[in-house]
């Protein structure tokens, strides 16, 4: 059963960890509120970073627990055991902080390490897994810090169709679209067909032996021999520095210029 929102998946996974917390002797409170947003400190702090944040019934207007998981996570087990955590403040009072009766019944719910910093123990990931597989998927995609690259403007080459003119410039598809320019010479300009990236990975793979694949962060990436070369990565074309340069006679340049147009496909597929 997959929950429609993150409140409510959140409200249906601390109501199914009521009894395990009367058990180990901290009975949550019936004023809990659960959402996805944002810890008020250290959010986006590189070390140290806060996942989560229980904030007492005296902040709040209506007098309730208010309970904060941070966006950056997703997985469903790993926002149990942060909840859990939270929850524990709840339990005992946050003005308990991370003391002794916060350590007692954190403990007992199977949170272990640090208590600024507890993880889940086998046994509780194995509740969380149980638990989270009946309510459904936690209905969230994880917020990044880091910022997606984007494409470049590409400059298209437009020419002039007279070999003996051969005059060129470079422009952006939006003033393609609007019109090709007519050449000094007196003739109409062609642009260029652009090429796709998949076809673009295979003409690069063809000019050079292919090396292993290099893991590069969350991509995969080809080093090629020769100058600067492009590698496709995911569909991405990223660029890399290359450093031997191929020297290879005509019968061994067909072999691995089959070889090439054949990883080269494999990548396109990564």
């Amino acid at each position: 059963m997959t929950q429609t929102t993150r409140e409510d998946w959140l409200t249906k996974l601390t109501d199914a960890l009521r009894p395990a917390f009367l058990e180990a002797g901290g009975e949550l409170p019936e004023n809990i509120r659960v959402t996805c947003g944002w810890p008020s400190q250290g959010a986006k702090a590189k070390k140290n970073r806060r996942l989560a944040e229980c904030w007492g019934p005296e902040a709040s207007d209506d007098d309730h627990f208010e309970i904060f998981i941070s966006p950056t996570l997703d997985d469903a087990v790993e926002v149990g055991g942060i909840l859990v955590h939270e929850l524990a403040h709840a339990a005992v009072g946050v003005e308990a902080g991370h003391k002794a009766p916060f350590h007692r019944v954190a403990v007992a719910m199977g949170l272990e390490g640090k208590m600024t910093a507890t993880t889940s123990s086998e046994p509780l990931v194995q509740r969380l897994q149980s638990l989270t597989d009946k309510i459904g998927l936690y209905p969230h995609a994880k917020l990044s810090f880091k910022k997606k690259k984007t494409q470049g403007t590409r400059m298209i080459k437009v020419q002039c169709p007279d070999p003996a003119c051969g005059y060129q410039v470079r422009t952006t598809q939006k003033w393609i679209d609007i019109g090709l320019p007519t050449c000094f010479c007196g003739i109409k300009m062609e642009a260029e067909e652009p090429e796709a990236p998949e076809e673009e990975a295979m003409r690069l793979a063809a000019c050079c032996a292919i090396n292993p694949l290099t893991r590069v962060g969350n991509m995969w990436v080809v080093y090629f021999p020769g100058i600067n070369m492009m590698g496709i990565a995911q569909g991405v074309l990223v660029k890399q520095h290359v450093e031997d340069v191929a020297r290879l006679d005509d019968e061994s340049t067909l072999d691995w210029h089959k070889r090439a147009v054949e990883r080269a496909r494999e990548l396109a597929s990564i």
